[in-house]
């Protein structure tokens, strides 16, 4: 079985290279796994979008939520990002190494509303290279799950950890915060709060936002094959909507085998980079290769899953 699945690695890793070749430096950074509501998107040195599943973005891109705007966006490495209503989010700067995740950097930044973030190889491998930005503190992740929210009024940031541990400074104050345990800062550019601080009633809306921000759906986190996965989504939203065509539903079940190869082959690069081991990446490499994946979520296919 280790020799079947060395083998595997080997395979896949190789044909990732050789697809990896040619235009790598403009390959999107991350895609839109579900979305719902008013969400637009502003490329670097584009005009906004409306966004729908399956949008690629870059680096630099930057997502505002309205008031009934949820998105859920994955990163090459398999970080996750996932926004409330009324938000702006800026994924920075992503660079993902897949040889050498060392290498690899992120900065988000946070401008207003809600973030739950759900580490990838890049946060569960380098604890120097994540770090999350709003207008007055800063989060340090530390291979995690947890979520960030900004008061539109006052500034007050609130930091919850639901796994692993996260730094928060704030107010020249840095705390760390473990697993199940949050802090805060009063206002913006206030001092964070010793871990496990209890919540002001101020705060009490702030945590109802960090509630909901827990339950919004969320894929794997394991590293994807990003244009391939995007490509993937939107065959099948047009497959679901045209149940009768053919010719969809064939392209649709081509583009997720397509995907699903692709995603393997990522899936590979981050075993031989020491990003997943191989006890992770088993039933995402080796189940997929003897039973179709799942088409990634998409809400007007109701016999998906996620």
């Amino acid at each position: 079985m280790i020799n079947a699945i060395k083998k595997i690695l080997q395979t896949g890793l190789c044909a990732a290279a050789f697809a990896a070749t040619g235009l790598a430096a403009a390959a999107p950074v991350g895609y839109v796994h579900e979305v719902k509501g008013n969400v637009t998107l502003r490329d670097a040195g584009k005009a906004p979008v409306k966004v729908v599943a399956g949008d690629t973005f870059e680096q630099g891109a930057n997502f505002t939520t309205g008031a009934d705007g949820i998105v859920t966006l994955k990163f090459e490495d398999g970080q996750i990002a996932a926004l409330s209503p009324n938000s702006q989010f800026i994924a920075t700067t992503y660079v993902y190494d897949k040889k050498k995740i060392s290498d690899s950097n992120v900065v988000f930044n946070l401008v207003r509303g809600g973030l739950r973030f759900v580490s990838g190889a890049i946060a569960s491998t380098s604890n120097n290279k994540f770090a999350i930005r709003t207008p007055t503190a800063t989060a340090g992740v530390r291979g995690t799950i947890g979520d960030i929210v900004i008061d539109v009024g006052t500034g007050a940031t609130l930091v919850v950890s639901s796994q692993g541990a996260v730094t928060f400074t704030s107010g020249g104050v840095t705390v760390s915060i473990p697993a199940g345990s949050q802090s805060f800062s009063a206002t913006g550019g206030g001092a964070a709060t010793p871990a496990g601080t209890a919540l002001t009633p101020a705060l009490a809306a702030l945590a109802a936002v960090a509630r909901t921000l827990a339950v919004i759906n969320t894929p794997s986190p394991s590293p994807v094959a990003v244009a391939a996965t995007a490509v993937a989504i939107k065959a099948a939203a047009a497959a679901a909507a045209n149940p009768g065509n053919a010719a969809l539903q064939a392209a649709a079940a081509s583009a997720a085998e397509a995907a699903r190869v692709a995603t393997v082959q990522a899936l590979a690069q981050a075993v031989a980079a020491g990003a997943v081991s191989v006890a992770d990446a088993l039933p995402l490499i080796v189940v997929p290769l003897v039973a179709p994946v799942p088409i990634p979520c998409v809400p007007s296919a109701p016999a998906t899953t996620c």
